[in-house]
């Protein structure tokens, strides 16, 4: 049998001939770094990060998705959320808003 090295090498002259990435560039790439220069650091960063989550695992279910490049499907994805986020954070404010009869 062969030893761990040995099939690790292999594996590598493989992704090498084949010019594959180790780490290519996904949709999930751009989100961490879209999200690290906005600095959301809060209970909406999460709630932001659920929603995207849900909306982007329903679009790239789709076939049709594999068309766009990664950074359109994260982009995308998070306008959509980001306008249901503004949604949620008016309608915390307004419940707060009204509990503290302003």
């Amino acid at each position: 049998m062969f030893e761990a090295k040995t099939i690790q090498r292999m594996e590598l002259l493989v992704l090498l001939t084949l010019k594959w990435k180790m780490h290519p560039i996904t949709p999930l790439s751009f989100l961490v770094h879209i999200i690290r220069r906005l600095g959301l650091q809060t209970h909406l960063h999460r709630e932001f990060l659920k929603r995207w989550e849900h909306l982007f695992l329903f679009v790239i279910s789709d076939s049709r998705s594999v068309q766009y490049l990664p950074s359109v499907l994260a982009t995308e994805t998070m306008m959509h959320v980001i306008d249901h986020v503004e949604v949620f954070v008016d309608t915390i404010f307004l419940t707060k808003r009204g509990r503290l009869g302003f």
